[in-house]
């Protein structure tokens, strides 16, 4: 069920992620193609102004195949000295002309010859035909019946039309009292925002393929601690309810030993209340444990109260407490602590934490053995330790042993007890403190916990 959840959450991610790519490249190519095409629109219409300009002033070739000079010099003054008489050639004196009246805009590109002229009656029929500045009969009857079924069909005041096999850009102008279409050949434009097109639906297809190999990794990379910590929490589930189905077992079968004999007084009854006793003692405990990590899932040291305290004299303090337990099990508790080694957090939390090493330590020593417990400094932070001799965790082992209820032995569980928390919560401690926690051992010889801690600055 969590497997098929999760691929449906992936598959979600992807789709999401690839539609906003998507919708990004989209708008980008076609941001692209309208800038390009606004770009080639506003070259076509340049062309298209500026014959009009030469037109309106006197300056198109009209049959000589050469630029007129100017109208005299009494109707409308040189634009610039020497403008007469300099030896300018044609493409001199348009870039001037249009310069003077438009800017200095570059026209190296422009081919003025391309320019079709239509001067129009006002019942909008053709009156003659201009190509390369010169009246051309051949060609005017060859499109003049096409141009002029453009005219009375669709023309407005400037667009594109296909003709003679070619895109025109068109543009109707008034001169002089005269309507005139110019026209102007855009097929090499048109062949252009092809390729462009081309292009990016090219670049397109194969970035779509490359963010998809990298939305699929990612998106993996995304879920997978999501999965973990799914089948994280069904396994605390499962073990949670494992670990409390034995105690709730046991109190339920000694309750029915109590009920079953309702003559007898309660200190007749008083084993089958004890094993009560002990069992609920043991699942307050397991509540506990399971709160305090609980909390842990969502780690703050914001509200905890955080000291400056001797932890020399935490380390000292857990190992007495646990001095007598030691004893009365046959074993040796020897401390070796460095003195006057100050850190800065909670001391419940330190010394919850050496209980448990503790604690651990106890439940797997043989009777006559040892345990060390030693806290030093040195240049990589306070470095505590606790070693016991014993049965010793097997390689295999040591990576598993602070997982939530994982115990080496589980047939051990109930002779030794605990929940099997305890080392989950010594990590959760260590690692609020951004501290590291780790075991080394000898199968069936001893083994080693260490905890390093940050020291404070000086």
């Amino acid at each position: 069920m969590s497997e098929h959840l999760f691929r449906r959450l992936r598959l979600r991610f992807i789709i999401i992620s690839m539609s906003l790519l998507l919708v990004f490249l989209l708008t980008v190519c076609i941001a692209v193609y309208c800038a390009m095409s606004s770009s080639l629109s506003q070259r076509s219409e340049a062309v298209l102004d500026y014959t009009a300009e030469l037109i309106r002033t006197g300056h198109y070739v009209q049959g000589s195949g050469a630029v007129q000079n100017p109208p005299a010099a009494d109707r409308n003054p040189p634009p610039f000295p020497g403008y007469y008489n300099s030896p300018l050639d044609e493409d001199t004196i348009r870039k001037k002309s249009w310069a003077l009246l438009h800017g200095d805009i570059h026209l190296d590109a422009i081919l003025l010859e391309q320019v079709l002229v239509l001067y129009i009656d006002g019942d909008d029929a053709i009156q003659r035909i201009l190509k390369n500045g010169i009246h051309q009969s051949e060609y005017a009857d060859a499109v003049g019946v096409k141009l002029d079924t453009f005219l009375h069909a669709k023309a407005g005041e400037e667009g594109t039309v296909k003709f003679d096999d070619e895109s025109h850009r068109y543009k109707r102008y008034t001169i002089e009292e005269q309507t005139v279409f110019l026209m102007v050949s855009c097929e090499s434009d048109q062949i252009s925002l092809q390729q462009l097109m081309l292009i990016l639906s090219s670049i397109g297809v194969l970035s779509i393929l490359v963010l998809l190999c990298f939305c699929y990794y990612l998106s993996g990379r995304a879920i997978k601690p999501l999965e973990q910590s799914w089948q994280q929490q069904q396994q605390f589930l499962h073990d949670a309810s494992h670990e409390l189905k034995t105690p709730l077992a046991v109190i339920s079968t000694n309750i029915e030993a109590v009920r079953s004999c309702p003559g007898d007084t309660i200190a007749k009854q008083d084993k089958w209340l004890s094993y009560i006793a002990d069992e609920a003692e043991d699942m307050r405990n397991l509540v506990n444990d399971m709160l305090t990590l609980a909390k842990g899932d969502a780690p703050s040291r914001g509200d905890r109260v955080m000291v400056t305290f001797s932890l020399s004299d935490t380390v000292e303090e857990a190992g007495l407490l646990m001095e007598a337990n030691a004893l009365d099990a046959g074993i040796l508790l020897d401390t070796d602590v460095e003195e006057n080694i100050e850190f800065i957090g909670n001391p419940d939390d330190i010394k919850h934490l050496l209980l448990i090493l503790l604690d651990n330590a106890l439940k797997n020593t043989f009777e006559g053995g040892q345990i060390d417990l030693a806290l030093h400094k040195n240049k990589d932070g306070l470095l505590i330790t606790c070693k016991n001799t014993g049965r010793g965790i097997p390689a295999s082992e040591l990576q598993n042993i602070f997982r939530r209820f994982y115990r080496v032995d589980p047939s051990r569980a109930r002779l030794t007890g605990g929940s099997g928390l305890g080392l989950s919560i010594a990590e959760r401690i260590v690692g609020s403190y951004k501290g590291k926690i780790w075991a080394e051992s000898e199968e069936g010889k001893w083994a080693l916990f260490c905890v390093r801690l940050p020291a404070i600055k000086e």
